[in-house]
């Protein structure tokens, strides 16, 4: 049996007494004219998450994917999203597996991303006593520079001892997170300032060799 296409008009053996079209080709062009209208809320659009530039798939669709689809509806429903991950981790805890499955998966991550696990600390402690203030690793490091990787009261190198956050105003005393607001000091130097409110100069490269030699 032989049939006409509805697409390209080409005479075409049957294999199926349903068969309208010669080849899928046809059938897609087809397909594309009679639901052209369908196709008209194909555009660029931006992200307002992640703020890339991607094409619709749907007329409604307003984030880029699943991800960002997601990190949107937690951050406008931020009591609901809390809610549902307390019921989830509660409901992990009665399993004596999967609580302990959690705990290994939390101090893997912890070995690995120590810088991160400090950072957030200092800011829960901020936020805890109501100072706020945030600052970043590479501010930190500038902050480092600056004092040429030498503990100011101390006067030692960060080859002989390691270099650890001092807050100027302590955080108890309503001092902020911010890198104006850090100095670095070694562990030892620290602890013996503890709360009072001391703000230590840097000392230049030069007259650290004078003191060294």
């Amino acid at each position: 049996m032989k049939k006409k296409c509805l697409t390209c008009q080409r005479w075409f053996i049957l294999i199926n007494k349903r068969q309208k079209y010669c080849s899928l080709k046809c059938r897609s062009k087809d397909y594309y004219i009679k639901y052209y209208k369908h196709f008209k809320w194909k555009k660029d659009k931006y992200c307002p998450v992640c703020k890339k530039l991607f094409v619709t798939i749907s007329y409604n669709q307003i984030c880029c994917s699943s991800k960002c689809r997601v990190k949107k509806w937690r951050i406008n429903n931020r009591e609901k999203d809390l809610q549902q991950r307390r019921e989830y981790n509660y409901k992990r805890k009665l399993d004596p597996i999967k609580h302990q499955k959690d705990l290994d998966v939390r101090k893997k991550w912890r070995a690995k991303n120590k810088d991160k696990k400090y950072s957030y600390k200092r800011r829960y402690r901020a936020l805890k006593y109501g100072s706020g203030g945030k600052h970043t690793k590479e501010e930190w490091e500038e902050k480092k520079k600056e004092y040429n990787y030498i503990c100011p009261r101390c006067r030692k190198n960060e080859l002989q001892i390691i270099l650890t956050e001092d807050h100027i105003v302590p955080i108890t005393k309503k001092g902020t997170d911010n890198i104006d607001n850090i100095q670095p000091l070694c562990k030892v130097c620290n602890s013996i300032k503890g709360d009072k409110i001391i703000r230590y100069k840097p000392i230049p490269h030069c007259l650290f060799k004078i003191s060294s030699e």
